[in-house]
């Protein structure tokens, strides 16, 4: 049985709690990128850390994480040397981490950090957490405001 149709300012939709869910990579990435407000500020600090070095890599491991610092600071010697930059706000290692506590976070990489992030708000935070439905074959919607279902077709607009 599907759970009920809830109103919301975004109109009718199905939207859920769902504690027993089985965490897999697609409902990690949903709880982490769309409750991102339950992550604690040390997740997001490492959130941050591990999309800085995926935007300077292309990959998110260990090795990774050092090339990331190795070419980010090679950049700011060049930013201090032209356009003498300063202050560290402005540089783009800024958004690496050197906390212990985050590191022990994001040593497997970003899949690992969503899973185990996701698993955390999840377990202390279950209730808040709401996950949007299709009302026809009842798998996790792309988006929370999202009224098409990507698995089965199924459009709930007009609903």
């Amino acid at each position: 049985m599907l759970p009920p149709l809830h109103v919301g300012e975004m109109g009718i939709f199905l939207s859920t709690t769902i504690l027993n869910m089985e965490l897999s990579p697609e409902v990690a990435r949903y709880v982490v990128r769309y409750h991102w407000d339950l992550m604690t500020d040390r997740e997001r600090e490492a959130q941050r850390h591990l999309l800085s070095t995926i935007k300077a890599t292309g990959r998110s491991d260990l090795e990774a994480q050092e090339d990331a610092r190795k070419s980010l600071n090679r950049l700011e010697v060049a930013m201090r040397t032209v356009f003498w930059v300063a202050d560290h706000a402005m540089t783009p290692s800024r958004f690496l981490s050197n906390d212990p506590s985050v590191l022990r976070l994001v040593v497997d990489g970003y899949e690992s950090f969503e899973l185990g992030t996701a698993a955390r708000i999840l377990q202390e935070r279950g209730a808040e957490v709401r996950f949007n439905l299709c009302p026809r074959c009842g798998k996790l919607a792309r988006t929370p405001t999202a009224k098409q279902c990507r698995h089965c077709a199924t459009d709930w607009h007009g609903a």
